[in-house]
């Protein structure tokens, strides 16, 4: 599979290791907000304050990743410092994509069982047990398969937009910038990419991926001199040679 994009994904090494040339992703991104979606899992897409643990606050944004056609749900937990010290602390983002590792997190199983401070009950229901297992029940009981053909995409990434009032759907994201890696490696990820492109985006009538002329001519393997002969010049005249 070859790919033409405008940044580098994990995955992309792949390719250095053998080329198929009739499989050919056009990794175009771009963002489109939404205020209704109608996936199913949409009214579970939030974002919020977990609260103080020691000297760090916790936000948490619940997120869904579609990957060739299945849904894979995502937790991402940011800690940031409360206050700017004499050391700068970098904040830090942990993605998590199981119901198992969600309950072993430390700022999510503080904030469940901690009976020192009085968290929220909207806090504490939004990271239990029957809301994470809810979170990631997406997983195994829904197929978008023949929705990811029709959009002519094998990644779609649904979170929550910054300001927190709207859904953003930002098509072929970077999946190395939300560690997508703890769910796939380099080499089963560009796999399953080769495969969903190279036959389940082929065969249906409307999932071909339309590109432009110069995207095509890049596939095929030509440039802007293709086809061209380069000028010969001014022929040198042999000495001795006369005019006459």
């Amino acid at each position: 599979m070859r790919i033409l994009s405008k940044f580098r994904d994990y995955y992309d090494g792949v390719a250095n290791t053998g080329v198929d040339m009739s499989v050919f992703f056009n990794r175009s991104q771009f963002e489109s907000e939404h205020n209704k979606i109608d996936y199913a899992f949409s009214e579970n897409i939030k974002s919020f304050n977990l609260g103080s643990i020691g000297r760090f606050d916790f936000d948490v944004e619940y997120f869904y990743v579609i990957f060739c056609g299945v849904v894979y749900p995502g937790i991402a937990i940011e800690r940031r410092p409360q206050y700017i010290s004499a050391k700068y602390i970098e904040p830090k983002t942990d993605y998590i994509y199981s119901y198992e590792d969600a309950l072993k997190n430390k700022a999510i199983s503080n904030t469940r069982h901690d009976k020192r401070r009085q968290f929220r009950w909207v806090q504490k229901n939004k990271v239990g047990k029957k809301y994470l297992s809810n979170h990631f029940s997406f997983k195994k009981n829904m197929d978008y398969f023949n929705r990811m053909a029709e959009n002519k995409t094998p990644i779609i990434m649904f979170r929550r937009s910054h300001c927190g009032t709207v859904i953003v759907a930002t098509v072929n994201p970077c999946l190395r910038d939300v560690k997508f890696y703890k769910v796939f490696d380099t080499y089963s990820a560009f796999q399953e990419l080769s495969m969903f492109i190279g036959g389940v985006m082929s065969s249906h009538k409307t999932g071909a991926v339309t590109i432009s002329d110069s995207d095509m001519a890049v596939k095929k393997g030509f440039n802007s001199m293709s086809f061209k002969t380069y000028s010969p010049g001014k022929k040198r005249r042999r000495r001795g040679s006369s005019l006459g």
